[in-house]
């Protein structure tokens, strides 16, 4: 019997306004629906930029006349996240907003005073084109939700879920956390299985975050990673881990910066450090 597919993944959003009320109250819209995950609210451009490359949403609600530049944050969010779907909200319906906007990337722009169907809606339907498709990906893709390479483990998770369960000839194991965790990944190496969870990144204020750790499949923890801090002249710059993804059988882990693009690396089993580290694609 072919087992039930998994839910499809939450749609993370990130809300972006100076109108503090209005970003409270466009919160607590998202955060009523069971599909949408909202990942952070932004009252500028500089905080715009950097929740959006540290929390990696699906569609950011963007607030054309945005302290630091409506148009601005556009850019430089679509150039930090691929994929991104940006939804310009405005208390303005003429063309010249529209223009510019749309030339700096927005997919869709909505006039402020919309009934909360219509932006759920059109949210929806931007975070459709920002997902992936729903086969399985190529090994090589980036992948957000379970991966395994491990054929005595079995993985229970779903993105967006707060438990990761998997079991193997150790047995069965739970672990739960606060925020779902970024990716989970599982892998066998050295005649070891093991796995990988990433827990959900510090997005606001902007602080590192060693939010990695690798289990043995008795879910013991082997170490927990930390991201080089070597990577850049300013070591607080480099933030954490945001995705991995299994290639060649081991796990791929991305590390994201300060306004300075992300890094890729491996785990080293024997010192628990990550090596190999290169500019992401």
């Amino acid at each position: 019997m072919t087992p039930p597919a998994p839910p499809p993944p939450r749609l993370r959003v990130l809300i972006c306004d100076d109108n503090a009320m209005l970003r409270a109250a466009l919160a607590d819209v998202v955060r009523a629906q069971d599909d949408l995950a909202l990942v952070g609210s932004a009252a500028d451009a500089a905080e715009a930029i950097r929740l959006a490359t540290a929390l990696r949403p699906h569609v950011v609600v963007l607030d054309v006349r945005f302290p630091g530049g409506g148009a601005y944050t556009a850019q430089q969010i679509v150039r930090a996240v691929p994929g991104v779907r940006i939804l310009a909200f405005s208390a303005y319906g003429d063309q010249g907003p529209r223009t510019e906007m749309a030339a700096a990337g927005v997919a869709g722009y909505l006039v402020k005073g919309i009934t909360n169907a219509r932006l759920l809606a059109e949210i929806r339907a931007q975070g459709a084109e920002a997902l992936p498709p729903t086969p399985r990906a190529a090994e090589d893709e980036p992948r957000t939700s379970v991966a395994a390479e491990d054929p005595e483990v079995v993985l229970t998770w779903t993105e967006g879920a707060t438990t990761v369960r998997w079991s193997g000839p150790a047995g069965n194991v739970e672990k739960r956390y606060a925020l779902p965790p970024q990716a989970v990944l599982a892998w066998r190496e050295r005649d070891e299985s093991l796995l990988l969870v990433l827990e959900a990144i510090n997005g606001a204020p902007f602080t590192p975050s060693d939010n990695a750790v690798v289990y043995r499949a008795d879910g013991t923890e082997r170490f927990r990673l930390h991201p080089p801090r070597d990577l850049l002249p300013d070591p607080a710059d480099v933030h954490g881990f945001h995705a991995a993804f299994l290639r060649q059988g081991r796990p791929l882990l991305i590390m994201v910066t300060r306004n300075a693009g992300d890094f890729q690396g491996r785990i080293d089993l024997a010192s628990g450090r990550i090596v190999d580290t290169t500019t992401w694609r």
